[in-house]
């Protein structure tokens, strides 16, 4: 067995021995309606699961007038006040490399509700 099917293993022991939070924390976290443009109570949610894992948090909103000019720049036609980007950090050994995550909160509107069978 190599060292990285061995890291491998212990990662997917971890990830099962967590499932049960790991499905209680995402099953929590989809019933917040986040559709685009209303992501806030989303992103607190966010902010206060990562503060009680001990990640060091920030809430930035995007300015318009900073990033309209970017090349990848793509506009939602929603404003970006009250639309924080929730950040957490987990500090490591400067030395080691570094791992980062990223996602994204907003979902499309699930209109017409009304043809749902649960709701969404």
């Amino acid at each position: 067995m190599t060292d990285r099917d061995d890291i491998r293993q212990k990662v997917s022991r971890y990830i099962e021995s967590k499932r049960d939070e790991i499905v209680r924390t995402l099953s929590e976290l989809v019933q917040i309606p986040s559709v685009t443009g209303g992501e806030a109570e989303a992103q607190k949610y966010m902010h206060r699961l990562y503060s009680a894992l001990g990640l060091k948090v920030t809430s930035l909103e995007a300015d318009y007038d900073k990033i309209r000019h970017h090349k990848a720049f793509v506009s939602s036609g929603f404003a970006y006040q009250g639309r924080p980007n929730i950040i957490g950090v987990m500090e490591g050994e400067p030395s080691a490399r570094s791992l980062l995550l990223n996602g994204h909160i907003d979902v499309v509107s699930p209109e017409p509700v009304a043809q749902w069978e649960f709701s969404p």
